[in-house]
């Protein structure tokens, strides 16, 4: 985009945001509300405020606000980039375009990913797959230190296509949750098909991690995909997976759900307690979290769990997993009851 001198006002709207000592403990109440002051004014000044954050953006710098602040956000720059997306005009919607093309920090890829598709549904699709693909490879070349590459994935749920799914097969051996959810989440059940190799996969290119992965995201879209319930049934007459992924396919098929955890997309998971669980890899730095079957389910939706809790159970022969399935099946047959009381 076109180089547009800031505003004086502008400017200085902008670098009364960094003006903040954090060192002195938590911010009291009127100083949060004199930062949050300051950046609604730089809000108001419209397209005018669009030359100053894009003078900060190309700093490559931040301010760390930290995760338990009364400000909203947890940098600066993801402030700043909020301003721009609810600027919305043609001038913040290009700087978020560019900023989109030139960051490496996968929060912003995926909150400026959001944002451009909220703001222009389908006409930056390609820009936004493109960003989360270089970055993927850049991580998988060991070339992105530490960063969570959560958000990449949440954004190729969000708007990815089938041609994302062989980028996110080959993803796998790395980073198998994910790979494995952002897969089985891909609109029209593109990513099915690829779940089902890789939970196939014997051949040493999968490690059981990957195939575990895959056989757990596959129960958990089962009732919506026909493709993936036939893929769980062929999959138990091979007897090839452990059994410890079958009987967490089972508490899939019951209804626990498994997602990536939200790393700065301002949708923060359930809090932990009541049956949630948080999981962290540590080798692959993934953050998930899985929870129970709360309510939401139809009794067609349970008929159908049922149905496929048979199959299984008439494909597969081991004790530990006929345990589990069963008592998945008990659970859902007593949900059925009460849905119907009610």
């Amino acid at each position: 985009m076109l180089r547009v001198e800031p505003t004086p006002l502008a400017r200085q709207l902008v670098a009364n945001l960094t003006q903040l000592d954090l060192s002195q403990g938590p911010l009291t109440a009127e100083q949060a509300a004199h930062w949050k002051g300051n950046l609604l004014q730089l809000i108001q000044q419209g397209e005018a405020a669009v030359p100053a954050i894009q003078e900060f953006l190309e700093l490559n710098r931040d301010w760390d606000l930290g995760t338990a602040n009364p400000l909203g956000y947890p940098s600066l720059r993801v402030a700043l980039l909020d301003a721009l997306e609810q600027i919305g005009n043609a001038p913040s919607q290009s700087l978020l375009l560019q900023t989109l093309q030139t960051t490496a920090v996968p929060s912003e890829i995926a909150r400026m990913a959001r944002a451009l598709e909220r703001q222009a549904p389908g006409q930056f699709l390609q820009e936004i797959r493109m960003a989360v693909r270089e970055t993927l490879a850049q991580a998988a070349a060991g070339q992105m230190g530490g960063w969570d590459m959560g958000p990449l994935f949440q954004a190729l749920q969000s708007h990815g296509s089938a041609s994302e799914v062989p980028d996110l097969e080959k993803s796998a051996s790395k980073w198998n949750y994910y790979s494995a959810l952002a897969l089985a989440n891909l609109p029209s059940g593109a990513g099915i098909p690829a779940l089902v190799r890789l939970a196939q996969d014997s051949t040493g290119t999968g490690t059981t991690g990957t195939r575990g992965a895959a056989l757990e995201a596959l129960a958990q879209v089962a009732v919506q995909c026909p493709t993936a319930s036939a893929g769980l049934i062929e999959l138990a007459r091979s007897g090839q997976l452990p059994e410890k992924s079958w009987i967490a396919a089972a508490a899939a098929l019951e209804g626990t759900r498994y997602s990536i955890r939200d790393n700065g997309l301002d949708n923060p998971p359930p809090s932990v307690g009541a049956g949630v669980k948080n999981y962290h890899l540590a080798r692959s730095n993934q953050h998930f979290y899985s929870t129970p079957a709360w309510g939401g389910m139809s009794n067609e939706q349970i008929q159908q769990r049922l149905a496929i809790i048979d199959q299984l159970l008439a494909a597969y022969p081991s004790a530990a997993v006929a345990q589990a399935l069963q008592s998945a099946r008990a659970s859902l047959e007593t949900r059925a009851q009460r849905a119907s009381v009610d």
